[in-house]
């Protein structure tokens, strides 16, 4: 994950409901310690997958207008109560 802009991209997926997936082994910082809290961030924070790659499967998920139906959905819910 880089720092900086990687966060703000991250963030950003983060907020508009999509899959964060972060390969641990493709991800490098300037210091092991950077690298082991930018994982660390993406795992608990953002809900991120680090898992290596080779351990990543990847299925046909959501696109954004189904996630944009589904939000607008769930805000009229929301209204109601």
């Amino acid at each position: 994950m880089m720092q900086g802009d990687g966060d703000v991209v991250n963030n950003d997926a983060y907020m508009r409901d999509l899959k964060i997936f972060a390969p641990a082994d493709c991800i490098v910082s300037n210091t092991a310690a950077d690298n082991d809290h930018a994982l660390r961030q993406i795992r608990t924070v953002l809900k991120g997958n680090i898992a290596d790659s080779l351990g990543l499967t990847f299925s046909r998920g959501l696109g954004i207008a189904s996630v944009r139906r589904r939000r607008k959905e769930e805000s009229k819910h929301e209204d109601r109560t």
